[in-house]
């Protein structure tokens, strides 16, 4: 049995230079390597002591914004127990007097976006890209992991490949709207803006934001909006979603994105229909390719 050590343990500090290290159990924590932020934790640089060449990464977490422990200790050790090449891998996690720290894999080469507008990606790399998001996306749904704020910035890359690093869901609309920076309200789905009830086809909906970025590199409803109340009316004024000439998707991915993104949870495809589709889409692009 995998056991998560939430035990209140005493963290200490040492300072070199320009540099801060607070040390947790068998791990030192580079306090000067902030390496991402979310609206629930702050991400640093972090060695394993007895052997500084293996690096992780160490999500620090407010025990203030956690309002449940025996949640967060069912989610680790189901999260330890995960293995999927398109899922983040957590290693530890540990808790003192005022946070919780938990250690995880360490990818170097940024989020979504940023790695697409890096490396220049072609059509057929943001296909191929684009199949395992939803094959890790499929696996978490599997795992019965409901991630209510799937967005670019949990999508984490290394060497290559993308990772969905799972975040911890908020409680309330309201603290959503006090935690959350404007551009990320658009990967959230209409259920949790109205507050209703929402199943793992919230995670449909997010990945269907994604990709029809990833391909289009605008949104479909708003490229600007103010609120989620006219986030919300662009949703249900938008019966069809509309594909830019400029950057032609095949219809195939255009049918798909398009029910994704159905309002009502009950007439958006599964994960299962997803994984399925985009499979066949991105075998098909593969022959394609050897054949040309």
């Amino acid at each position: 049995m995998i056991e998560v050590n939430m035990e209140v343990l005493k963290s200490t500090r040492t300072q070199t230079k320009k540099k801060s290290f607070k040390q947790i159990d068998k791990y030192q924590i580079d306090m000067s390597r902030l390496i991402g932020e979310s609206y629930t934790s702050k991400v640093y640089l972090a060695y394993l002591i007895s052997n500084p060449t293996q690096v992780f990464a160490c999500k620090i977490i407010d025990k203030k914004d956690v309002t449940s422990f025996d949640n967060l200790k069912k989610l680790v050790r189901k999260w330890k127990k995960f293995n999927h090449p398109n899922v983040i891998q957590v290693y530890d996690c540990y808790m003192t007097d005022h946070n919780i720290y938990l250690i995880t894999e360490f990818c170097q080469q940024g989020y979504l976006f940023c790695a697409q507008q890096q490396k220049n990606w072609s059509y057929q790399q943001i296909i191929s890209i684009s199949n395992q998001i939803i094959q890790g996306s499929l696996y978490l749904s599997q795992q019965q992991i409901i991630d209510q704020v799937i967005t670019p910035e949990n999508i984490l890359f290394q060497n290559g490949t993308p990772k969905i690093d799972i975040s911890f869901q908020l409680n309330s609309i309201e603290l959503l709207q006090k935690s959350y920076i404007p551009q990320r309200y658009k990967f959230l789905s209409p259920q949790i803006y109205e507050e209703d009830e929402y199943t793992n086809k919230s995670n449909v909906w997010s990945i269907g934001i994604i990709l029809y970025q990833s391909f289009q590199g605008s949104d479909p409803f708003e490229e600007q909006f103010i609120n989620l109340i006219q986030r919300l009316a662009a949703i249900h004024k938008t019966k069809t979603i509309q594909f830019s000439q400029n950057k032609p998707v095949s219809d195939e991915i255009k049918n798909l994105i398009q029910s994704m993104l159905q309002y009502q949870e009950s007439e958006r495809v599964t994960m299962e229909e997803i994984q399925n589709k985009f499979s066949d889409i991105a075998n098909l692009h593969n022959d394609n390719k050897k054949s040309s």
